[in-house]
Parts: C-alpha cells; structure tokens; sequence
C-alpha cells in the first residue's frame, strides 16, 4: 500500500462450508472478537459473501497484517512419539 501497511486477501477453501456463510461468518467473527470481547485480532477492511456481483467474482475478505512473526519461526525440533 501506499503507506507501506502490509495486508491479506484471502479467498475461502470451498471445502469449508456453504457458500457465503462461511465469509460472513468469519468477519463478524473478526468484528465480534475486536468490539465486544476486545482481543486484538486483525481488523477486516473488506468483504464479500457475493461472487456474482462483486469485481473479483469471488468471496473474498481483506484484513490488516496482524503484527508479530510467524509461529513457523517459533517451532522446536518435535519427534513424532507413537
């Protein structure tokens, strides 16, 4: 972005669950979770449950970066134990 913010787009697994649902479902989870519980999850910027008729022709839902690294940068040598 202009201003150097870093964002995410992200686009639903078909897989996950009924068509719209699941995108609606999770950006008033994100909503939830900022407004009413006050964790600091990454703020939706935009979103679309409607393919049809939206310019990217998909779901869609557009989120700050959330600040932080990447767990994978955390990870410990784990074995397996069966």
């Amino acid at each position: 972005m202009d201003n150097g913010a870093e964002i995410f787009a992200k686009l639903p697994n078909p897989n996950a669950g009924p068509t719209g649902y699941v995108t609606a479902s999770e950006a008033a989870t994100h909503q939830l979770l900022r407004d009413v519980f006050n964790i600091p999850v990454p703020r939706v910027l935009a979103w679309s449950f409607d393919a049809a008729n939206n310019p990217v022709e998909a779901e869609y839902i557009v989120t700050e970066k959330a600040p932080g690294s990447e767990a994978e940068t955390h990870q410990t040598n784990c074995r397996h134990r069966g």
